[in-house]
């Protein structure tokens, strides 16, 4: 009789993917809900760090060993923390700004497209040639980005460039952020690491909000049920998820599940926003989440064969 265990794994693993990708893809629909209820962005990125820092503490003294390996590893942490400084405080503002400018759904497109940050510096910092494959994939991504945007439609596009322009500013600060945590992932953990980087960010955010004097919470009654939905949803829970579904089915099985994550957005954001999206931006998105599919599959592939060599 064969062994149940392997199939049980397997589809666990896939629910794990799928509802992380649906909890993240509420993110913007928690943060438009707050914007309306009177809450600023800086106030919704810095409560978000702040709040959501002494659940991945407990998370990493629970299972890891981030305060050993400080001490042993102090310039790895320094590069972990300047890895969330980048990816949670500067990439964190300039997304929740973003999302004052356009819709959830056009957001979660356009920051969809960040892995092609990723394998451009990939690129820079090896000095490796990019093969045809990934070049392919990356023209479809960004083909798909110009037709979300507003494509030909020119009212279209002077409606959504400047916040388009934010959201591709915070995907490039999370590609220096997995570029910069790639280094340092083995010598402190992933969990830890992912601890520094938060802590950083929370650290700056606190620094930022008292400078800028502009981070307050309203006395909106539904603020405290969103502020928790956002971080704990679309947060914290959501990255519990992916590391098991990785453990259990893989990376790149993880991967393919994930790309339901745009699409999910855009059915929320129709349903709680009331956004919709043009035919044109529809098609820009599905060439969107088919470059990066792609893209995925490709480094994914290329990862495996190079730890099997």
């Amino acid at each position: 009789m064969s062994d149940p265990r392997p199939d049980r794994q397997t589809a666990l693993g896939i629910i794990a993917a799928v509802v992380a990708a649906l909890l993240l893809s509420s993110k913007g629909i928690f943060a438009k809900l707050l914007f309306a209820r009177g809450m600023d962005y800086e106030s919704v990125a810095t409560f978000r760090a702040f709040l959501a820092m002494p659940v991945f503490w407990a998370w990493a003294l629970l299972v890891g060993q981030p305060l050993q390996r400080a001490v042993v590893h102090p310039k790895a942490v320094a590069v972990a923390a300047f890895a969330g400084f980048m990816g949670y405080y500067l990439g964190a503002l300039a997304n929740f700004y973003a999302l004052t400018l356009i819709g959830a759904a056009l957001e979660r497109v356009i920051l969809f497209s960040y892995p092609a940050f990723v394998l451009f510096g990939r690129w820079l910092i090896d000095k490796r040639r990019p093969d045809l494959r990934a070049v392919v994939a990356v023209v479809i991504a960004w083909l798909g980005v110009f037709f979300a945007i507003g494509g030909i439609d020119r009212a279209l596009v002077a409606a959504n460039w400047q916040g388009a322009l934010w959201v591709l500013a915070s995907g490039v600060a999370l590609a220096c952020y997995f570029l910069a945590n790639d280094r340092v992932n083995t010598q402190v953990g992933s969990i830890n690491s992912t601890v520094y980087a938060m802590t950083a960010a929370c650290l700056g955010l606190t620094v930022h909000g008292f400078v800028s004097g502009g981070v307050g919470w309203p006395s909106h009654p539904d603020i405290a049920w969103l502020m928790t939905g956002l971080i704990l949803a679309a947060t914290v829970t959501p990255l519990f998820l992916i590391g098991e579904s990785i453990r259990m089915i893989g990376a790149e099985r993880a991967a393919i599940i994930t790309t339901v994550g745009p699409l999910a957005t855009i059915v929320l954001a129709w349903w709680f926003l009331g956004e919709r999206l043009t035919l044109q931006q529809g098609a820009g998105a599905l060439l969107v989440i088919g470059g990066i599919m792609v893209l995925e599959l490709g480094r994914n592939r290329a990862n495996l064969a190079r730890q099997t060599l």
